[in-house]
């Protein structure tokens, strides 16, 4: 999970997505045909986080107008995908970019759902999300599986790893400017 949100291929950077979402407790998943998201993440139907990833992108100029567009759309499509209409409150949509910032037409145009960050802010939550399962199996080693889910969220609470903590962490930049 690591070295893939440490690579810029899409065919690595992706999959880890997928990954970090199922170390989170999310089922998560790359959804099934076309203008899908990279990656969702879905804490059944309480929160949703649907990532685009555009880790095969420069640092230099700004995320354009189409993929806000494409951003905007997500949580639409996937609500429809699993007969839960509407999404569920709080979720979000996330554009993970190198890029500084997003065109004047793509902020514009964005919903108030879409974020913009960086791999490394990606990366951080993949690393604290390593941390706690490294804490996580020391704790837990020999402990039967019915006696596991208060450490689990316990430990996930303390590294900031909670769905709601994590929507906090990953939502500092939204592109609408309200």
């Amino acid at each position: 999970m690591l070295a893939g949100l440490n690579d810029t291929s899409p065919g690595k950077y992706e999959p880890a997505l997928t990954q970090l979402g199922k170390f989170l407790g999310a089922e998560a998943f790359k959804p099934d045909g076309q203008g899908r998201c990279d990656s969702l993440w879905c804490w059944d139907n309480s929160l949703w986080i649907a990532v685009e990833a555009k880790s095969d992108q420069t640092p230099h100029g700004l995320v354009t107008h189409r993929y806000v567009r494409q951003a905007n759309d997500q949580l639409r499509i996937m609500a429809s995908d699993r007969a839960c209409e509407p999404p569920p409150p709080n979720s979000v949509t996330l554009i993970v970019s190198r890029k500084p910032g997003v065109d004047n037409d793509g902020v514009l145009s964005a919903e108030p759902h879409v974020h913009l960050v960086t791999p490394n802010d990606m990366l951080d939550i993949a690393q604290d999300a390593k941390q706690a399962w490294d804490d996580l199996m020391a704790r837990t080693f020999g402990v039967s599986d019915s006696t596991t889910h208060e450490p689990v969220r316990n430990v996930l609470a303390q590294h900031g790893l909670l769905a709601s903590q994590v929507r906090d962490r990953l939502t500092h930049s939204p592109i609408k400017q309200r």
